[in-house]
């Protein structure tokens, strides 16, 4: 995939104007590649980025405000029973098939290329022959399907959208016909591409607390002018008049420029990666003191949120996401998987009520994140001095309080400025 390039201001401003009056809803721009509404707050988020003009943007407009129209509200999956992460992606697939109906396919083939979203092309599954999608799902297989018989996944999108159709709004479809949802969700790869959203109309039936309002506007009192100095040494080519520089002259007739060394310093928003524990043990205080933390963090600094547990491992940077998420089960660190996630400054948050298997997980994750700052901060004074081994990457804080929250954020604050 070729690098984002985001809109400038001007152009970002001109847009959203013009946007706006086609839409009730609340809009917002991002710099990613999918667009995608959020049912729950009202909110539709459109990618605002190059080569994407207008006329592709009021066509994911339209998209968006489809779902508002067929998929109503979000869909209560058992909790266990499938992974949330890959829920939501699969279900958006699905809605987005029924949306796509009524919106020309040249258009949306047009925006699909340009935001090199290969797997989007499903979605145009009630627009084409019968040959045209053997051949998507041959393509896609192994990438959004399963390596299966094509045939059983054309039998089951088939009649996965013919079930849907008798019901209003995908809470119903999935509540009544939870085992054709379970089929149609069987046929999708574990690993996703990362071109499907991942915010789709699912959240499972535990139940969750939401952030502290009062705590939130704190955190971003502290965080909301929060910048890091971002140094950049880069070799600039320079001539001096008609000089020779004859360390890299090769021959008498060859002027080769000096090579000058400049450092540019840039002040940017702070990069940060949260790992939330959303175990059971995090229910009611620290999970409300938690998430309004991560709610500033989100608003304020550009940050991902990894929630994390036996049942489900989210990534993601929307805060309704976030704060939806159910504290149950176990933390099951010793599940997550190692990845070369990029910060300026990663920051656990659990309660340490872990065993050692997991306390070595929770270390191996956070050797492979490259932060510069890197903080583990515990909610619990029980289990707060366990695993002493986590010292060796991270500096520990206890946040047993709100009080102790908005110190460490201050503290980091300063640290940063």
């Amino acid at each position: 995939m070729e690098d984002i390039v985001p809109f400038s201001y001007a152009k970002s401003y001109i847009f959203k104007q013009a946007l706006s009056k086609a839409t009730p809803r609340r809009l917002y721009y991002q710099h990613d590649r999918a667009a995608y509404s959020d049912l729950y707050s009202n909110k539709i988020y459109l990618p605002f980025i190059e080569p994407l003009d207008l006329g592709d943007l009021k066509v994911l407009l339209k998209h968006e405000e489809g779902h508002f129209s067929i998929t109503k509200d979000e869909a209560v999956i058992p909790i266990g029973s499938v992974n949330l992460s890959k829920a939501k992606k699969v279900l958006n697939v699905l809605e987005d098939i029924l949306v796509n109906e009524s919106i020309s396919r040249n258009r949306l083939e047009r925006v699909f290329k340009k935001l090199s979203g290969e797997s989007m092309q499903v979605t145009l599954w009630n627009q084409y022959s019968r040959d045209e999608k053997e051949k998507v799902v041959n393509k896609l297989k192994g990438k959004l399907f399963k390596d299966i018989d094509t045939q059983k996944i054309i039998e089951t999108i088939e009649k996965t959208v013919e079930i849907r159709k008798k019901y209003d709004r995908v809470s119903k479809f999935v509540s009544h016909d939870f085992n054709a949802f379970k089929e149609f969700y069987d046929v999708f790869a574990e690993e996703m591409p990362k071109d499907v959203p991942g915010n789709g109309p699912a959240k499972y039936t535990e139940s969750f607390r939401m952030p502290n309002p009062e705590l939130v506007k704190k955190f971003r009192k502290i965080f909301q002018n929060l910048k890091i100095n971002v140094e950049e040494i880069t070799n600039k080519e320079q001539f001096y008049g008609k000089r020779i520089n004859r360390k890299y002259l090769e021959d008498a007739m060859c002027i080769k420029p000096f090579l000058q060394r400049v450092t540019s310093h840039s002040l940017l928003r702070p990069k940060v990666l949260v790992l939330l524990d959303c175990s059971g043990s995090m229910q009611g205080k620290p999970e409300i003191k938690a998430k309004s933390f991560i709610t500033a963090c989100l608003d304020s600094l550009d940050c991902k949120i990894i929630g994390h547990n036996q049942y489900y491992h989210v990534v993601t940077g929307n805060t309704e996401e976030v704060n939806k998420l159910p504290m149950t089960g176990d933390e099951h660190f010793n599940t997550l998987k190692p990845e070369d996630y990029s910060c300026d400054v990663f920051v656990t948050v659990t309660d340490m009520n872990i065993d050692e298997s997991e306390a070595q997980g929770l270390l191996e994750f956070g050797k492979h994140v490259k932060a510069k700052y890197k903080y583990l901060l515990v909610c619990s004074h029980e289990y707060y001095t366990r695993y002493q081994s986590l010292n060796e990457i991270f500096k520990r804080y206890f946040v047993g309080d709100s009080n102790h929250y908005i110190e460490f954020a201050k503290k980091l604050a300063n640290k940063l400025v």
